[in-house]
């Protein structure tokens, strides 16, 4: 397996942690913001003070996971260029 596919697959991973993270947080919404509210308000996701405190280790573990997914991402950008 080439790093490259290897960070493929870490990325893939923590996105759909990420997803899953993030539909566990529905159920934690503040009263009166519906799913609607959140889906075009993308950086709700990384504000803790939009969501209800019973819902903060799911938003935290949607952090970690983006947070994964993004370096998954310019370290693959980075073993690409080193391919050239």
């Amino acid at each position: 397996m080439t790093p490259l596919a290897a960070l493929a697959g870490l990325a893939l991973a923590a996105w759909i942690v990420a997803v899953m993270a993030a539909l566990r947080l529905m159920a934690h919404r503040l009263p009166g913001r519906g799913i609607g509210w959140y889906l075009v308000r993308g950086y709700a996701f990384f504000d803790a003070g939009q969501w209800a405190p019973s819902g903060r280790p799911a938003q935290r573990l949607f952090l970690a996971a983006a947070a994964v997914f993004f370096l998954a991402v310019v370290a693959a950008f980075v073993a690409a260029l080193a391919t050239i």
